[in-house]
């Protein structure tokens, strides 16, 4: 969409850019028209679906779109009961136990994944703080987190945040 400048060519004197209604309708309406005019086959919207419906662990609506349309849903949907279970455990603050349902699950995620066993520590460092445990929040992140620091920098600078 193109702003059109008051005072001619961008010269006001506020700097503020002015735009009528009718130029967002306009803009709007062209948008619209566009939208309407994409052929998106019924497999790509399928996929969509299936997706949102598995990452959002819907999994009784996804195994009937499974059924219904034929759409494989990229994963076996019986993991999906595991996935909400420790998805539950982390909005609850219990992050040890959540490394230890996922350890069970796939033994090598965490291993294999670094990073999000260093996000994980540091979920569980927050959550000792909110429960205002200082002193093992401490000596948590001395224990857990410092040495994460020194050997990757990524997770360095997400430390010094």
């Amino acid at each position: 969409m193109f702003v059109k400048m008051s005072g001619g060519g961008g010269s006001s004197s506020s700097g503020d850019a002015k735009v009528s209604k009718e130029d967002v309708s306009g803009s709007k309406n062209k948008g619209m028209e566009k939208i309407e005019s994409l052929q998106i086959p019924r497999a790509e919207v399928n996929k969509l679906i299936m997706n949102y419906l598995v990452t959002e662990g819907f999994k009784d609506a996804a195994e009937k779109f499974q059924m219904e349309s034929g759409t494989e849903p990229g994963i076996d949907l019986k993991t999906l009961d595991k996935r909400i279970k420790i998805l539950e455990k982390i909005q609850d603050g219990e992050i040890q136990n959540t490394v230890h349902m996922i350890n069970s699950y796939q033994p090598t995620l965490l291993d294999d994944n670094r990073y999000l066993y260093f996000h994980l520590q540091q979920q569980h460092l927050i959550e000792l703080i909110r429960n205002k445990d200082i002193d093992a929040a401490l000596k948590f992140a001395q224990e857990n987190l410092a040495d994460q620091g020194e050997e990757d920098t990524q997770v360095l600078e997400e430390l010094e945040r």
